[in-house]
Parts: C-alpha cells; structure tokens; sequence
C-alpha cells in the first residue's frame, strides 16, 4: 500500500515538473523576414530587446539579397549594398576564428571581425553579415537604420525599430532559453 502510495506521489511529482517545464514563457524571439533573423531577450519589464541580427545563409546568401539598411563603422555611414570584403579587410587585420564558423560550412569559409560586426565569407564571397552588441563596455555599440534617416538605432533595439529598418516581418519564433 505504502509502495502504490509513493509510486502515485512520484508520478504526480514528475507529472507537474515536465507541465511546468513546458509552460515556461518564451524568454527569447527570433524576428524573421526572408534572409534577416534578429534574435531578442525578454528583458523583467516585458519588453524585447533585438541585439543579435544575422543576415544570409548558406542557402540565401547575403551577396545575392541584400536588403536596405544602413550602419555606422568607425565613425562613417556605410550603406547595406557598399558592404565588401575590403571595407572589412581594410579595418580588420584578416585574422579569421574557426570557432566562429560552424560545421554546416565548407572548408575554406572564414570570418573577418570587426568591433560589433563580422561576415562570413565563402568562395570570396560575403555569405552572412553579422552585428552583435557586445557587453564588454570598451567595444562601440553596433547602430543601425533606415537608408536616408539621420539618426542610427544603438543596438538593443525595440521590436518598433527593428520592423522601421527591415518591415513586417515573415514570422516571430518565440522559445524558452536557459
């Protein structure tokens, strides 16, 4: 009888933990539209902050659809269609981390790094453009913006600004992250 009880009660236990753990809210969304993912972290007063965009993939890679934006390097305005390989080899010493390159990408594709942003290049070609905000206070924070507009977004930005540079997105894909 003891035994059936402690079986029922363990079950019961085990039961609520795995309902609890899928309940979880979603802490962390991904905004998609086409070649475009920015990632966002679910901050305590419920609002989104984008700080991780990524744009191009193996498959629709950024060379061959490049959407309209525009970022600060250094101090200058540069526009979404002048992004080449010497803008960055110009500014960065050529020095590409394979850690930064994962396993889904052929030999020969490497990274060149710049405070806040970075591309990946295959075949002398740029694949994905990256901009993170690092949280290492001496880095420049990434700004981003709409071709023609004054003033750049400082990364994080808001769901609003995000949507003002890229447009409606295709989809949001909200999830649980540790």
């Amino acid at each position: 009888m003891i035994k059936s009880i402690f079986r029922i009660c363990l079950l019961i236990s085990v039961s609520c933990f795995f309902v609890s753990c899928l309940s979880l809210p979603a802490n962390m969304r991904y905004y998609v539209k086409d070649n475009i993912v920015f990632s966002a972290s679910l901050y305590s007063d419920d609002s989104r902050r984008y700080d991780s965009l990524e744009i191009g993939t193996f498959e629709n890679p950024f060379f061959e659809n490049i959407p309209p934006f525009a970022f600060q390097l250094n101090g200058e305005t540069i526009f979404s269609n002048d992004i080449t390989i010497s803008v960055f080899e110009k500014l960065d010493p050529g020095q590409s981390d394979p850690r930064y390159i994962g396993p889904e990408w052929p030999e020969g594709a490497r990274c060149l790094f710049l405070p806040g942003y970075s591309i990946l290049i295959y075949k002398e070609k740029i694949f994905v453009f990256y901009v993170r905000n690092s949280k290492e206070s001496f880095q420049p924070v990434p700004k981003i913006g709409v071709i023609g507009q004054k003033n750049l977004y400082s990364l994080p930005l808001t769901e609003d600004e995000v949507v003002e540079i890229f447009g409606k997105e295709d989809e949001f894909k909200d999830f649980f992250m540790q």
